[in-house]
C-alpha cells in the first residue's frame, strides 16, 4: 500500500520495494519550536470556540480550526519525507515472430527429443518427461514452424509467459517489413496470423523495431524464427549494434535441429535454348536424411 502510495506522489514506475521513510524538517529552527506552535495552535482553537453554546458544532469548529493551524505551522517548517526505493529501470523486452513463408512449413519429426520439444511449445505438456497421448503426439509431429512460434508466445507457462510476469512486453511480427502487434489483443491476432510473407528481412527489423523505442531502456529482444533470412540487413551485424547499445538478442529457433538434406549436385542441359523449345533436364540430387 505505501508502495503505491509512493509511485503515485513521485510519479515513478516499477517501484519493488520501499525500504526506508523518514521525516525531516528542513527550516534551520529546533524540533521542539514546531512542538509548542503546534501545542499553541491547538489551545488557541480551543479557546476561540470556549464560549460557542452548540457543544457538538463547537468540537467540530474547534477541531478543523485546530487541524487547520497545525497543518500552516507544519508547512512553515518545510517538512521533507525522505524515502529510500528500489525501482527496476528498463522493464521492456520486445519479442519478435517471423511471419514469412518458410515458417509455415511442417517438418517430419521423427526423433523423441523433437517430438518433446514441439510438445513442450505447444504447452500440451509442462514438463519434458510428461507422457504424450497418441493424438498429442500426432500434432507434435505435425506442427509447422509457425504454430511452434505462436504456442510459445500464448503458453502461459513458457518463457514468454515467465517473462511477462516480471517485464513489459512489446510485439512485432516480420517478414518483408515489420509491424507491432497489438499487446491487447494479442491473442486474437496471433490466431488470425497466418505465415504469409515472401521475404524475411530479419536484420533490418530487428534494428527497426528497436528504433521505435529509441528513448526507453529495452532490457533484451526475443527473436522467434526458423533463421532463414534472405533479404534486408545482415542480423549478426545487427545484432553486434544492439549488443554494443545494451540490448541483447536472445534468438528462439523453430524447426529440426538437423532437418533431412536435399542439394542440387549438378543440372544437364543444352548451353544454347530458345523460347518455346522443349527439352529434358536431368537433374543430379545428394540428399543427406536425419534418420
Amino acid at each position: 500500500m505505501f508502495r503505491q502510495l509512493i509511485e503515485q506522489l513521485s510519479g515513478l514506475e516499477n517501484v519493488v520495494s520501499v525500504s526506508h521513510a523518514e521525516w525531516t524538517l528542513r527550516h534551520a529552527w529546533p524540533g521542539f519550536v514546531l512542538f509548542l506552535l503546534v501545542v499553541a495552535a491547538i489551545a488557541f482553537s480551543v479557546w476561540s470556540y470556549r464560549a460557542f453554546r452548540n457543544r457538538t458544532l463547537g468540537w467540530l469548529m474547534t477541531t478543523l480550526r485546530a487541524l487547520a493551524l497545525v497543518l500552516v505551522v507544519t508547512i512553515f517548517f518545510e517538512p521533507v519525507l525522505s524515502v529510500d526505493i528500489t525501482r527496476r529501470v528498463g522493464t521492456r523486452v520486445l519479442v519478435l515472430l517471423d511471419s514469412s513463408e518458410s515458417m509455415g512449413i511442417r517438418d517430419t519429426r521423427e526423433h523423441d527429443h523433437d517430438i518433446t520439444e514441439a510438445a513442450l511449445a505447444l504447452g500440451l505438456i509442462t514438463i519434458p518427461d510428461q507422457q504424450l497421448a497418441p493424438a498429442q503426439q500426432v500434432e507434435a509431429r505435425k506442427a509447422s514452424r509457425f504454430e511452434l512460434a505462436r504456442g510459445v508466445l500464448t503458453n502461459a507457462n513458457g518463457v514468454i509467459g515467465q517473462l511477462a510476469d516480471d517485464y513489459e512486453l512489446s510485439f512485432f511480427r516480420f517478414g518483408e517489413g515489420v509491424s507491432a502487434l497489438d499487446r491487447d489483443g494479442e491473442a486474437s491476432e496471433l490466431q488470425t496470423l497466418e505465415p504469409e510473407d515472401e521475404a524475411t528481412a530479419l536484420g533490418t527489423a530487428m534494428r527497426k523495431a528497436a528504433s521505435s523505442f529509441s528513448g526507453e531502456s529495452i532490457v533484451g529482444m526475443v527473436i522467434l524464427s526458423d533463421f532463414a533470412w534472405n533479404r534486408g540487413e545482415d542480423p549478426l551485424d545487427v545484432a553486434d549494434h544492439l549488443r554494443d547499445r545494451g540490448i541483447p538478442a536472445f534468438p528462439i529457433g523453430v524447426g529440426l535441429v538437423e532437418p533431412p538434406d536435399v542439394a542440387v549436385e549438378r543440372i544437364f542441359t543444352k548451353a544454347l535454348l530458345f523460347a518455346g523449345d522443349s527439352y529434358s533436364v536431368k537433374v543430379q540430387i545428394r540428399s543427406t536424411p536425419s534418420f
